[in-house]
């Protein structure tokens, strides 16, 4: 009368509406879901941070941040005057 393919379809259906209610027979949207904006960047929030801190502590990182960079070459120095000497050695 309602031309069923299946034989277990009204079954499923019944075993569905007894889990789940009628919601669950509800129908479902196909495809592929739509795809997500990308999020704004988000700001760093040392942004802020600077705000607030005093021109001391300001001068102290810069201080910090120079001594660091100072070192970093210094070490990068010494590798390649390592590596100068051992090729030497061998050569």
């Amino acid at each position: 009368m309602f031309n069923l393919r299946g034989h277990g379809t009204v079954s499923r259906w019944e075993r569905l509406y007894h889990e789940g209610g009628l919601d669950t027979l509800k129908a479902k949207p196909k495809g592929r879901p739509k795809m997500m904006k990308p999020s704004p960047p988000a700001t760093p929030p040392k942004a802020k941070a600077d705000d607030t801190r005093t021109r001391e502590q300001l001068l102290d990182e810069i201080d910090y941040l120079r001594a660091e960079v100072d070192y970093l070459k210094k070490r990068k120095a010494l590798a390649l005057a390592q590596k100068a000497t051992a090729q030497k050695k061998r050569g």
